[in-house]
Order: structure tokens, then C-alpha cells, then sequence
């Protein structure tokens, strides 16, 4: 299983050419291959950790199911492939959530879901998902009530929801997400075990990023949690190394292309890391223009413009994901895909 693996970008060879040839200058217009999209501002939790603080109280959105739609429907017809339901909030809290997922699935796109794992009332449309991702990030009760929700036994049912999904997967990729600061360090390696045992597919090991009190000064040790790793189920750690770069590496982004960000207030964002500065503009909003409009925008050019800047990048660019596939293209490294991903509809 190679989900989170450089190599996965040749499974898109037209957006891997487009991506090239950004890099001599000539913006990248084809559509990203999957979009990560907020439904809701509102969230259950308070994470200590949660890098969308700023960025809900700037907006407090919530997106409008009509409006999604019509998202939806640009975003099928341009070429796009997969679309993450994700944060901001917590997206379950939707009241048309279990809707927006079936239409996902309608119009052909491939459906994958981000979420606190607090709620769990969508069964039905449960096998629409790709995949989906609990974001954990805690082994015990104390740690959930200190750090992520007050609200009494919320660990207990939060793990009992990933049970039930792991029962009800079918070709669904169930992921547990688990970030690691200061204050999440101890039980890990005895969580990894546990979510093994309940039928999860992996458990993805991050930092926490943007939080410098929280963090670790060195994530080595957590490395050897790759151990656990058996058929079936794996365990990744590359993020504890490539989601700490800042400043891309001190080099262009043109992999930004590859994703893009749609706010619960409709904002849309050249890339999800930059819209963590307050003041970064969006590249336009869905409620005012269609995504292909606002995709082939002077205002997202002028942006994308900027991000060929690899001074820019290294003055502005805090840690990202996409880093990585920024170093791969600048090396020019082999992009074969693997014959082991299962998630073949986002990056």
C-alpha cells in the first residue's frame, strides 16, 4: 500500500506533463487531481493543536448544498478525480453531509472523508468513500479530555466508531491519523497495536506543524513504529520528515496545481498552507463564480506567478505536503506508479 508516495503522481501522466512545463513558466490550467473541500467551519472538538483555529474564526462558513452541486458538477466535467470532504470543521456535523457524499459518487468522482471520528450515522453511504481517515491523534482518555474534547467518554466512542467502520469496510481504505506533539507522545506504539487488531488498513504518523510549543525537536524515534506494519495493515512515517521542511525546500512550487482548497465560506485558495497567513487572499469564491472561472483567473495566475519565485517560496511557504513532490520533480526522479495503491484518485 503506497498511498502517500511521490510515485503516485504517475498515475496521472497529463497532470505530471502540465506540472513540467509549469516549472518553464506557463501556469499549469488543467484541474487539480483531487480537492479538498470544507463543508463546515463549525467543529465538536478543540484540538490544541489545530491549525484551522484562525482560519474558522476568520470565516465561520458553511457551505450551502446547492452551491456544492454546482461544484461538484464543474469539478467532474474539468477532469477532477477525487474530492476529500475534510475540515475546516468537522464535516459530519454537515446536515446535508450523507447527501454531498452521494452526489460525490453520482457524478463519477471518487469520494474520501477527513474526519474527528465523533460521529458515525452515515452507514449508508459509508461504501461511496475511497477512503476515509480518523484523525486521532490521542491513546487514552486523559489525553482526548486534556487535549481534543471535554465532552465525557468521547475517546471510548470515538474508538468504537472506528471499530464499527472496520466491520463495515468493504473496499473502503480505513486510515487512523495520529499526530504527535509533546503532549501525545505516550501510548502510540500500543494504539498502533490496538487499531491494528480492530481492522484498520494503516495508521499515518505525523508532526504536529505551526505549533512550536507542541512540537518535538527530533521525531526519530517514532520511526521504528514501521514494525508494526504486517499484511494488510501498514504504518507510515515518512511525514515526520517531509512535513517539516519549510520554504518548499528552497525551491519553485509548481505541485501546487495538483490540489486545491475550497473554504466552507466558498473561498478558494491557490494552496492549503498559504491560506494560514490571515491576510492571503483567496483566489475568488464559489458563490461569486464558477470554479473554472476562478481557476483561470488573473488572480490565481498572479499567485501561481509568484510561487515560480523560489525566493518567495523559501521566505513564505511554511511545512507542506506538497513539498515533496516539488524535491521529486526538481530531481527529476522516476515517477512509475506502484501496483499497490489503493486510493488512485488523489494526491
Amino acid at each position: 500500500m503506497s498511498e502517500f508516495c511521490v510515485e503516485k503522481l504517475g498515475l496521472f501522466p497529463q497532470k505530471l506533463a502540465a506540472v513540467r512545463e509549469a516549472r518553464n513558466g506557463i501556469v499549469d490550467t488543467s484541474y487539480p487531481v483531487s480537492v479538498e473541500l470544507s463543508l463546515t467551519d463549525k467543529c465538536n472538538f478543540e484540538c490544541d493543536w489545530c491549525s484551522d483555529l484562525m482560519l474558522r474564526a476568520k470565516q465561520n462558513g458553511h457551505m450551502q448544498e446547492r452551491v456544492v452541486y454546482s461544484l461538484l458538477d464543474d469539478l467532474a466535467e474539468g477532469g477532477t478525480k477525487g474530492v476529500v470532504i475534510e475540515g475546516g470543521g468537522e464535516p459530519t456535523l454537515h446536515k446535508s453531509f450523507a447527501n454531498i457524499t452521494r452526489r460525490i459518487g453520482e457524478t463519477g468522482m471518487a469520494a474520501g472523508l477527513i474526519t474527528n471520528g465523533s460521529k458515525f450515522d452515515y452507514e449508508d453511504v459509508f461504501g461511496v468513500f475511497e477512503w476515509v481517515r480518523v484523525s486521532l491523534d490521542v491513546s487514552s482518555p486523559a489525553q482526548m479530555n486534556e487535549l481534543k474534547s471535554r465532552q465525557k467518554a468521547m475517546f471510548d466512542r470515538v474508538i468504537a466508531n472506528i471499530e464499527r467502520m472496520a466491520r463495515l469496510k468493504t473496499h473502503t481504505v480505513l486510515g487512523v491519523s495520529y499526530i504527535i506533539t509533546r503532549k501525545t507522545r505516550e501510548g502510540i506504539a500500543e494504539m498502533v497495536q490496538q487499531l491494528r487488531d480492530m481492522g484498520v488498513d494503516y495508521v499515518q504518523i505525523k508532526p504536529v506543524v505551526g505549533q512550536p510549543q507542541l512540537s518535538l525537536d527530533n521525531y526519530s524515534e517514532f520511526e521504528d513504529l514501521r514494525k508494526y506494519t504486517r499484511d494488510g495493515f501498514k504504518v507510515f512515517v515518512d511525514a515526520l520528515k517531509e512535513n517539516t521542511t519549510r520554504g518548499n525546500a528552497g525551491l519553485p512550487c509548481t505541485a501546487h496545481s495538483l490540489s486545491s482548497i475550497v473554504g466552507a465560506n466558498g473561498s478558494v485558495y491557490l494552496c492549503g498552507r498559504l491560506n494560514s497567513y490571515p491576510d492571503w487572499p483567496a483566489i475568488g469564491n464559489i458563490n461569486d463564480a464558477s470554479f473554472n472561472e476562478i481557476w483561470n483567473s488573473s488572480e490565481r495566475f498572479r499567485q501561481a506567478n509568484l510561487t515560480l519565485d523560489k525566493d518567495f517560496c523559501a521566505a513564505k511557504c511554511p511545512e507542506c505536503r506538497l513539498t515533496k513532490f516539488n524535491v521529486a520533480l526538481d530531481k527529476g526522479e522516476d515517477l512509475t506508479p506502484p501496483d499497490d495503491v489503493k486510493t488512485p484518485n488523489f494526491i
